[in-house]
């Protein structure tokens, strides 16, 4: 008998659908608990920016509009020409 393992051996065996399922609410729920943290940081320094008079809700929303955009690489010039169009509707 040879003790070399072949490339069935060492395979995961198949997961079931409700393996699968199983798994992936495992990962969704560790990942809600670790992410609350954070949604309560952005709750607050969004009310706290508000509240100390830094920035109002209007300006930060315009901040993460133009922050979104340019990280998604948008074409200005277009954005522009379609602006220009939507403003004589």
């Amino acid at each position: 008998m040879s003790s070399q393992k072949t490339a069935e051996d060492t395979e995961e065996p198949e997961l079931t659908k409700e393996q699968h399922i199983k798994n992936y609410l495992i990962d969704f729920d560790f990942t809600e608990k670790n992410i609350e943290p954070f949604r309560q940081h952005k709750q607050a320094m969004k009310a706290s920016y508000a509240e100390n008079g830094w920035l109002t809700r209007a300006e930060m929303s315009l901040i993460l509009k133009a922050y979104r955009m340019h990280k998604g690489e948008v074409d200005m010039d277009s954005l522009n020409e379609f602006f220009d169009i939507a403003k004589k509707l």
